[in-house]
């Protein structure tokens, strides 16, 4: 009964049956879907009123190059000005060494950029029709921060990317946990073994400024030429907590 009745195959579902896309054009996509996530970036890098997300990493990357500590250099008031202290654990500073001759400009636009063509890239390993994420919310607020969940979600098809889910364990556990690989753990040991040979004593001012996250606090960015669905999603309250009682 499974597969047959009475000799005759049942019909599949066309939103089924997905292949990848033959690889010229998969390649033309991902290449054009990072040039646009570069760009977003580099746009509204320009007008921001702070960093990137992924630039806290990158100044960490560089402040371990000259031998620093980042945990002591970035924050408010301090070298490198953000809200908060470095959450991310020294790995994340490893990972984008190789960012940290570019400048303060480049280096987010360049990561913007990889991590959305291989986004697109991954996508396209099950037909067209799921690169239609590639223009959800999520994707372009990614773009425009800077962040690294474009570049983990990639991971769940190139699992080699997994090197990178200790860079930002917040998501790549679940990551890890959905898609475990031998990758993810040689990434893990790696990254681990040269933060601790770089500076000893990080996890130390990892937890140090882990401690001084209180509250999490969710922020809602305005998203120009929005459809009508998409800006009642963002604007839509959350149910009160006393009527869940």
């Amino acid at each position: 009964m499974h597969g047959a009745l009475h000799g005759v195959e049942p019909a599949r579902s066309p939103i089924l049956v997905t292949s990848p896309v033959p690889w010229r054009q998969r390649l033309a996509i991902a290449v054009g879907c990072g040039l646009l996530a570069g760009l977003r970036a580099g746009l509204i890098s320009e007008t921001a009123v702070r960093p990137s997300d992924f630039s806290q990493v990158w100044f960490a990357a560089r402040t371990l190059l000259a031998g620093q500590d980042p945990y002591a250099v970035i924050g408010p008031g301090r070298a490198f000005d953000w809200p908060a202290q470095l959450f991310y654990p020294l790995p994340a500073a490893v990972a984008a060494m190789p960012l940290a001759p570019f400048s303060a400009f480049w280096a987010p636009v360049i990561f913007a950029l990889l991590a959305g063509g291989l986004f697109a890239w991954a996508l396209a390993e099950h037909g067209y029709r799921p690169l239609l994420a590639f223009l959800s919310a999520p994707v372009v607020f990614a773009a425009e921060v800077v962040q690294w969940s474009p570049l983990l979600a990639a991971a769940t098809v190139l699992t080699r990317l997994g090197v990178l889910f200790i860079a930002k364990p917040t998501i790549g556990e679940a990551m890890f946990a959905a898609r475990p690989s031998w990758w993810a753990v040689a990434g893990a040991v790696l990254l681990l073994a040269v933060s601790f040979a770089l500076e000893p004593h990080w996890i130390t001012g990892w937890r140090a400024a882990l401690a001084t996250q209180r509250e999490v606090h969710a922020h809602v960015y305005h998203i120009p030429h929005r459809s009508r669905v998409t800006r009642k999603a963002l604007t839509r309250r959350a149910p009160n907590r006393r009527s869940r009682r």
